[in-house]
């Protein structure tokens, strides 16, 4: 699950929609060399992005309930985080 904490999110615009619309994601080489997903680099497919997500909500879901309470997903290790503090 280190994945989900390798990609650099970053805030772009489609240059062909108005000034002032944004959207964030991490850039597809990224998402590639972390998942190893999708058939380029140059772009993230909505199913491999959607499917990621729900890896991770599952993962979270299984620590949480096999770990309970106030900050049991850092303090107990889940997910990669470190553990303590």
């Amino acid at each position: 699950m280190a994945g989900f904490l390798a990609p650099s999110f970053f805030h772009w615009s489609h240059i062909t929609q108005a000034d002032g619309i944004r959207h964030t994601s991490p850039v597809a080489q990224d998402f590639r060399v972390a998942f190893g997903l999708g058939v380029s680099e140059r772009m993230i497919d909505v199913v491999d992005a959607a499917g990621v997500n729900l890896v991770a909500v599952q993962q979270l879901w299984v620590c949480q309930t096999a770990h309970p309470g106030p900050g049991s997903l850092r303090h107990n290790g889940c997910m990669g985080l470190p553990q303590g503090g």
